[in-house]
């Protein structure tokens, strides 16, 4: 085999071994629908596990909804009712996920059932609007990548009557 020949062959199998590592490491991602019905998914089984971080995983960091809460106060609010119920069950059926290239808004309606001290508290359901944006992230802390994150929210007042 001549030396043209072997350069040839040790490139191919070079980009093929580069291709299989790329495929790897960035696997093709699910519509931007099923990403959004995934991180509210997830967001609802943290909470039911009393999962603040969980829950504010999917929360962006330049949140603010229509009751004046930041990202930061939203963790507060969110970790005393975790703290002061006992179980909690969500009732979030599938979304109406509408996206517009970096922006998407989702719209479901959500029923509560926590179990706090001195009883059962129902909170019937409510529609919840969330505004959502695709930010920059940092996977495996050094490869950038984006993500959903909930930049806003619709859904009365806080306390869900």
């Amino acid at each position: 085999m001549r030396d043209s020949s072997k350069r040839a062959l040790a490139v191919v199998a070079l980009t093929i071994v580069a291709l299989i590592a790329y495929r790897l490491l960035f696997p093709p991602l699910p519509s931007d629908q099923q990403q959004i019905l995934t991180d509210i998914q997830s967001a609802v089984q943290a909470a039911e596990a009393k999962n603040t971080g969980g829950v504010m995983a999917i929360i962006s960091d330049h949140y603010v909804d229509d009751n004046g809460l930041t990202n930061e106060a939203l963790r507060v609010y969110l970790a005393r009712a975790i703290r002061d119920t006992r179980s909690i069950s969500i009732a979030a059926p599938l979304s109406v996920i509408s996206v517009t290239g970096d922006v998407a808004t989702s719209s479901t309606q959500i029923s509560v059932n926590a179990d706090v001290e001195g009883g059962s508290s129902v909170r019937p359901h409510r529609e919840v609007i969330l505004t959502w944006k695709r930010e920059r992230v940092n996977r495996f802390l050094f490869i950038p990548d984006k993500q959903w994150r909930i930049t806003s929210a619709t859904y009365g007042g806080l306390d869900f009557e």
